[in-house]
């Protein structure tokens, strides 16, 4: 596992809960900015099993791993690693889905987007599939295959988030 970053430079500390709101902080899209540290492509394995086929969809999942709307993405990530982001300032050239938010269209039966990981500063591009289960429950996603990994710290309180000294304020 790569060791995080120290982003004491630039201002952060670890928050567990919003200071301001008290809001759970869980995962990458709860941070208003990001420190991108490490953007980590995982092999695929031979053997991938889709839900509910039990068909191996090993070559497709390295078919869409290698797309170029993936491959864009990751080096899109990895060129910002150390900078302040927002994770959804990141394009993927990729429709979005439209029962799944932040979940985006990559063929009949897939989508690929961010997962947070159970380990907290670090999400998962996944590959999922989705399908309706109707009356039984609606349109549901399983995971596939993580295609890769995405090492970060939430930026809270950055100097760029407040308002300039010079900035008018009310007595």
């Amino acid at each position: 596992m790569t060791e995080r970053k120290d982003i004491e430079s630039i201002g952060e500390q670890h928050f567990e809960h919003c200071p301001t709101c008290g809001k759970e902080l869980k995962g990458i899209r709860d941070y208003p900015q990001i420190v991108i540290n490490d953007v980590k492509v995982l092999e695929i394995p031979d053997v991938v099993h889709a839900f509910p086929a039990i068909e191996n969809v090993s070559s497709v999942m390295k078919e869409i791993a290698a797309s170029s709307s993936i491959t864009d993405f990751l080096n899109a990530l990895a060129a910002r690693k150390g900078d302040l982001s927002r994770i959804d300032d990141i394009p993927i050239n990729l429709p979005e889905n439209k029962h799944f938010k932040h979940q985006f269209e990559i063929g009949r039966f897939y989508v690929v987007g961010i997962w947070d990981s159970e380990v907290s500063g670090i999400t998962e591009l996944i590959v999922s599939g989705h399908f309706n289960l109707g009356s039984a429950g609606g349109p549901k996603l399983v995971k596939i295959v993580s295609l890769a990994e995405i090492h970060y710290e939430g930026v809270l309180n950055h100097p760029r988030n407040y308002a300039a000294p010079d900035y008018p304020r009310l007595h």
